[in-house]
């Protein structure tokens, strides 16, 4: 985590909403992912499908919130997957207050997965999901 960027140094924000009454049955379509940069060509914000526009070397950070924050469930980042965009030292990382941070070295369009963690107040745990995507210019 030492090596991680702080949120502060990140020009663009990605926020996922998981909505666990959805997800606690194993679907992804409880997941909603939305960013800064609509504005800028991003497309399917509010989906489990987000694509964010970005800007070769920008500093990207990720946090997730559950929908309904009285429900008692929390949740987390567990990984963000390799993506050619990150390119060789760029791979997001766990930064500060449960955010992932990482940097768009490569241009030109790639997926990458993102796991999450739930874990509701009546205890157990789930694990979804998606492959969002990221558009470098």
């Amino acid at each position: 985590m030492s090596n991680a960027l702080p949120p502060s140094a990140c020009q663009v924000f990605v926020i996922g909403f998981v909505d666990s009454s959805i997800v606690s049955s194993g679907q992804s379509t409880g997941l909603y992912f939305v960013d800064n940069r609509g504005n800028n060509g991003s497309s399917n914000e509010g989906t489990a499908k987000l694509n964010t526009a970005s800007l070769k070397m920008d500093n990207v950070c990720w946090t997730v919130y559950p929908l309904n924050p009285n429900d008692g469930s929390k949740v987390s980042i567990n990984v963000i997957g390799s993506s050619n965009a990150w390119g060789p030292t760029g791979q997001p990382t766990a930064s500060t207050d449960g955010a992932y941070t990482g940097t768009t070295q490569n241009g030109g369009s790639a997926g990458y997965n993102i796991l999450l963690n739930v874990l509701p107040q009546s205890g157990g745990g789930y694990q979804p999901q998606t492959t969002l995507g990221i558009s470098v210019n």
